[in-house]
């Protein structure tokens, strides 16, 4: 189904370092038949991929970085479980920033908006735990069990 081969060349300055190099492009045809899908060959991996990612000054596919993880995958098991109960309440004050953010619509045509009341739901959980328990919770550290007993 290969349609058409080429490459991108990218030229750009990274920590100080010039780079220049080519990308390869491959074009395939969509499974709705109506024109193509583009998707860039990692010069690592030599896999096709959407998007690369500009990673210690290289485009590549997240794959391709060893130690490439998200956020949720290098907290421990035990903070995973802490999270899981009280990750609203740590969470309390990015979700107000979004609230209290520029532009953020509250209603539109006098209703409120799907993210407003998202929003609002996840403030009043955070805000129903009690700080008896997080209290607790430093205290005790994410290694006794009992904290997920309250």
């Amino acid at each position: 189904m290969l349609m058409d081969e080429q490459f991108v060349t990218v030229d750009y300055k990274s920590n100080g370092t010039d780079y220049k190099y080519n990308i390869q492009l491959e074009a395939l045809t969509s499974n709705s038949g109506k024109g193509d899908v583009w998707y860039f060959i990692c010069p690592f991996t030599l896999q096709q991929f959407r998007k690369l990612h500009l990673i210690q000054g290289r485009f590549m596919h997240h794959s391709a970085f060893k130690s490439g993880m998200n956020a949720t995958q290098t907290e421990t098991k035990s903070w995973r479980k802490v999270s899981r109960v009280y990750g609203g309440y740590f969470a309390l004050e990015k979700y107000y920033n979004q609230l209290h953010a520029k532009h953020f619509k509250t209603h539109y045509k006098g209703k409120p908006t799907k993210r407003y009341l998202k929003l609002m739901q996840k403030i009043s959980q955070a805000e129903k735990i009690p700080l008896e328990d997080i209290e607790r919770l430093m205290i005790l550290g994410t290694d006794n069990n009992s904290i997920f007993e309250l």
